[in-house]
C-alpha cells in the first residue's frame, strides 16, 4: 500500500539548486560567447594589421626600386662619357660622313644604346638582391619584415620594360597575408632629362597669397563662363560694394570660400550660380531686376551680418548646407543691420523658392522703412505686404500668461509711421520686442485666418528636424512659428560670429594679432620692384606694380573695347598660365583666361567677355614663383607656418625634351590577394 507524504519540506532548496544551476550555464554560455567574440576581434585586428604590413612592404619595393633607377641612370651616364673619352673620331671612323662632317644622328643612337645597355644590366644584376634582402626595408612590427620574393624565374628586358611578379608576404600570431603585384620598370632615353623631387628651401605662408583672388576693392563680374578653385577675398570699398553680377547669361562655379565685408549682389538675368564652399558677407542680395536666376550650395554654409533678400522674379536659392545670420543689431554700425530672410518677390511659390537643409540661426528681424522711420518687424523671415499684420487690432486672441503682458487692443498702442499705423508699444509705455511682435504675428493669422491676407510662404522650405534658432517669427511652408531662443543658443551664435569674424577680418588667419587687415596689411609696396614678364614658352605670367598702375590681361577673344585709355595690356596665350599677380591698381580680365596662381590687388577687379575663365590656386606653384621672384620680403603679418619648396633635380644631364619623372619609369598594376 503506498504512502503520501504531504509536506514540502526541502522543495525550495531544489528548486533554487536548479535556477542556479541555469543561472550558471546562462553565465557560462555568455562568457563563452564573450571571450570567442574578443578573440574574434583580437584576430580580425591582426589580420588587419598584418594585411596593412603586407601593402607597406610593397610601398617600400616601389621606393627601393626608386633609388635602384637612380643609381641605373648614374651607370648609364657614366658609360657614355667614358664612351665620349676615348671616342676616336678620326679618318674612317664611322661616326664621320664623306663630307668630313660628324654624323651626330649616328652618335646619338650609339649613346643611346650604350646608355640604355648599361642602365638595364645594373637593373639586372641588383633588382633581385636589393628587392629580396630584409636587411633593405625599414619596416617592421616587432622585429617582424614583410618578406618580398621575385616570383620570375627568369626575368629580362623587352621592348625596353622590364616586368617582374612580385609577393609580399607577412607573417605573425600564426596569421599569413600574402599580395601579389606585377612591376613594369622602364628604360628611358639617354637624351631625355629625368628629374627627382628634392625640397630646397622653406618660406612662410602668407594669407593673402592663399587666395587665388585677394582684392581691397570691389569685384565686377559682368559675362562669361567664370570658374574659380580655391579662396576669394573681396573687402569692398562702400555699403554698396563688394560682388556684384552685373551681366546677363553669366555662369558662377566657386569652389571655396567667398569673403566680403560688404555684398555678394546679383543684378542681372539668366545666371546659374554654383557654389561649393562658404560664403561670409554682409547681405546676399537678388535685386529687384534679376530674373531666371538660380543659387545653389552644395558644400558649405551662409555666414551674413545682414540679410538674405530675394527681389527678383523666377529666382531659386538652394542652400543644402546651413544658414547663419548671426546679427541682432545690438553691435552694428547701422539700426537696420539686424538679419535676417527678406522676400520681396511677388512669386514665391509660383516660380520662385527658397530651400534650407542645413541648421538655421537668424539672430535678427526684418524692417519696415516708412516716412517715419524705421519700424522693426517680429519676423526673421518675412514675406512682401505682411506687414499688414502689425496694422490690425487683436480682439480675441493676444493673451499670453500671466508672465508675459496681453497683446489684445486693450493693452496696446500704435504708432504712425507715415503712412502706416503700426503696433509700437504696451499702455504701460514698454516698446514692443522683437518677440512681442513675433507673437503678434501670430495671433493675427490665427484671429484673422483667411481675411488676414498673409502670405504663409508657400514656396519656402526649411528642415525642421534640423536646429532652427530664431529672435523673430519664422514664415514658411504655409505656417508661422514664432521666435525660438533661449539663453543657452547664445553660446552656439557666438561661436558663428567668431567664425564670421575670423574670415571677414584676417582672411581666415588665426594667428594674425592685428583686430581687422586688408590687403594692403599684407603687403608692403615699397618693397616692390616693378616687373611686368610674360614667358610664353614657360607659360608663365608675373606682374609686380607698386605705382596705382591699372592693368588688363587679355585672352584670346578679347574685346578692349570695355576698357578705359590709359591702361596698361598683357596679352596671354591660350592654354593655362601660371603666374602672381600683384597690383596697387584696378585689374581688367579679358577673353578666354586659364589662370594658376594668385591674384592679390588694393583696387577693383573687372572681369568681362564671354568665353570661359578659370582661376585656380595652386600653393606649391604660388610659393615657388614667390621664391623664384625673390619676393617673399614684400609679404607682411606672416602665418606662423611655413611651406617646404620642392625643386626638380636632372639626373640625366640633357637639356633636349619635356623631361620625366623618376616615378614615371616604374608601373604597378594585377594587385591581387592571394591570402
Amino acid at each position: 500500500m503506498f504512502k503520501y507524504i504531504a509536506n514540502n519540506k526541502g522543495s525550495t532548496l531544489v528548486f533554487l539548486m536548479i535556477i542556479m544551476t541555469v543561472l550558471i550555464l546562462l553565465g557560462v554560455t555568455i562568457l563563452t560567447i564573450s571571450v570567442t567574440n574578443f578573440k574574434f576581434k583580437m584576430t580580425n585586428s591582426k589580420v588587419k594589421k598584418n594585411f596593412y604590413m603586407t601593402e607597406a612592404g610593397l610601398d617600400e619595393v616601389y621606393i627601393i626600386t626608386k633609388n635602384l633607377i637612380i643609381e641605373a641612370i648614374g651607370e648609364g651616364n657614366k658609360s657614355v662619357e667614358d664612351f665620349i673619352k676615348n671616342l676616336d673620331l678620326g679618318e674612317g671612323s664611322i661616326y664621320i660622313k664623306e663630307d668630313g662632317t660628324i654624323d651626330l644622328e649616328t652618335l646619338n643612337q650609339a649613346q643611346n644604346e650604350l646608355f640604355k645597355d648599361a642602365y638595364k644590366t645594373y637593373v639586372l644584376n641588383n633588382i633581385k638582391n636589393r628587392l629580396e634582402n630584409s636587411n633593405n626595408y625599414t619596416l617592421e612590427s616587432d622585429g617582424t619584415k614583410p618578406q618580398i620574393r621575385i616570383l620570375n624565374d627568369i626575368f629580362s628586358f623587352s621592348e625596353d620594360k622590364l616586368e617582374l611578379d612580385i609577393e609580399s608576404t607577412f607573417i605573425k600570431d600564426e596569421i599569413e597575408k600574402k599580395i601579389k603585384i606585377s612591376l613594369i620598370i622602364n628604360t628611358p632615353n639617354y637624351n631625355e632629362p629625368i628629374y627627382i623631387t628634392s625640397t630646397v628651401n622653406e618660406i612662410p605662408i602668407n594669407t593673402v597669397w592663399e587666395k587665388v583672388i585677394s582684392s581691397d576693392g570691389n569685384m565686377l563680374i559682368d559675362s562669361g563662363n567664370v570658374k574659380i578653385n580655391g579662396d576669394i577675398f573681396v573687402k569692398g570699398i562702400n555699403k554698396s560694394g563688394g560682388i556684384t553680377l552685373e551681366g546677363s547669361d553669366v555662369t558662377l562655379n566657386v569652389n571655396g570660400n567667398i569673403i566680403t565685408d560688404y555684398n555678394f549682389k546679383i543684378n542681372s538675368s539668366n545666371n546659374n550660380i554654383e557654389l561649393n564652399g562658404n560664403i561670409f558677407a554682409k547681405n546676399f542680395i537678388i535685386s529687384e531686376d534679376t530674373n531666371n536666376t538660380v543659387v545653389s550650395q552644395d558644400e558649405g554654409s551662409f555666414y551674413l551680418m545682414d540679410d538674405l533678400e530675394l527681389n527678383g522674379n523666377n529666382c531659386i536659392v538652394d542652400i543644402k548646407g546651413n544658414f547663419y545670420g548671426i546679427s541682432d543689431s545690438s553691435d552694428a554700425s547701422d539700426s537696420d543691420q539686424s538679419s535676417s530672410i527678406v522676400i520681396n518677390t511677388n512669386d514665391i511659390g509660383n516660380g520662385s523658392r527658397l530651400n534650407i537643409n542645413g541648421n538655421v540661426i537668424i539672430h535678427g528681424s526684418s524692417f519696415i522703412n516708412t516716412y517715419g522711420g524705421k519700424y522693426q518687424t517680429g519676423e526673421s523671415i518675412s514675406i512682401k505686404g505682411n506687414y499688414i499684420a502689425y496694422t490690425y487690432p487683436l480682439q480675441e486672441l493676444g493673451d499670453r500668461g500671466e508672465d508675459k503682458e496681453s497683446l489684445k487692443s486693450n493693452n496696446v498702442v500704435f504708432e504712425y509711421y507715415d503712412p502706416l499705423v503700426l503696433v509700437d508699444r504696451f499702455v504701460n509705455g514698454e516698446k514692443l520686442l522683437v518677440q512681442d511682435k513675433s507673437d503678434y504675428i501670430k495671433f493675427y493669422n490665427d484671429e484673422y485666418q483667411q481675411s488676414s491676407s498673409l502670405n504663409l510662404g508657400e514656396g519656402i522650405t526649411l528642415d525642421e528636424s534640423k536646429s532652427l534658432i530664431h529672435t523673430g517669427a519664422l514664415v514658411y511652408d504655409g505656417k508661422i512659428i514664432p521666435s525660438n531662443i533661449k539663453v543657452e543658443d547664445q553660446g552656439v551664435i557666438n561661436e558663428k560670429r567668431a567664425t564670421f569674424d575670423l574670415y571677414v577680418n584676417k582672411m581666415g588667419d588665426e594667428s594674425i594679432q592685428l583686430e581687422k587687415i586688408t590687403v594692403n596689411d599684407q603687403i608692403d609696396y615699397t618693397k616692390i620692384i616693378n616687373k611686368i614678364e610674360y614667358n610664353s614658352e614657360k607659360k608663365e605670367l608675373i606682374i609686380l606694380d607698386k605705382d596705382n598702375e591699372d592693368f588688363a590681361i587679355i585672352g584670346p577673344n578679347g574685346d578692349e573695347s570695355v576698357l578705359p585709355e590709359s591702361i596698361t595690356k598683357v596679352l596671354i596665350d591660350n592654354g593655362s598660365v601660371k603666374g602672381i599677380i600683384i597690383t596697387n591698381g584696378d585689374l581688367y580680365l579679358l577673353g578666354e583666361i586659364d589662370f594658376i596662381g594668385s591674384i592679390i590687388t588694393t583696387d577693383n577687379i573687372y572681369i568681362y567677355n564671354n568665353g570661359i575663365k578659370k582661376f585656380n590656386h595652386n600653393t606649391n606653384i604660388v610659393s615657388k614663383l614667390i621664391y623664384e621672384n625673390n619676393i617673399t620680403n614684400i609679404f607682411k603679418n606672416n602665418s606662423n607656418n611655413k611651406i617646404a619648396l620642392e625643386s626638380d633635380i636632372n639626373i640625366n644631364k640633357t637639356e633636349k625634351g619635356n623631361g620625366i619623372q623618376v616615378a614615371d619609369l616604374i608601373e604597378v598594376s594585377n594587385w591581387k590577394l592571394i591570402r
